[in-house]
């Protein structure tokens, strides 16, 4: 494991610097040689697809689970909403992080 004694992100942006130390270093290598501009502007598009993830997960969720948005039944499509919420964060921060 590559020991990174300072990292400038946190959050997402962080998990995707470590994982590329470990994993991308030369590519990591390229972009801090260019400057903090643009590894600024690599991490803002990594959050950019972190979102785009994650609204495409929740709108398949919301469109597959129609049925359950009824009067008086949205106590399980709200639960069922909050679920596809924490898993489409699970997946967006695999794709993003993980992405090669």
């Amino acid at each position: 494991m590559t020991n990174i004694t300072h990292c400038p992100y946190t959050g997402i942006k962080k998990m995707r610097y470590l994982f590329m130390a470990e994993h991308m270093p030369e590519q990591l290598k390229e972009l801090q040689r260019q400057g903090m501009p643009a590894m600024d502007a690599y991490m803002d598009e990594m959050m950019k697809r972190f979102g785009r993830v994650r609204t495409e997960y929740i709108n398949h969720w919301d469109k597959t689970h129609q049925h359950l948005k009824k009067p008086g039944n949205w106590d399980p499509w709200l639960k069922g909403l909050k679920m596809a919420e924490l898993e489409s964060e699970e997946v967006a921060i695999r794709e993003v992080v993980e992405a090669l």
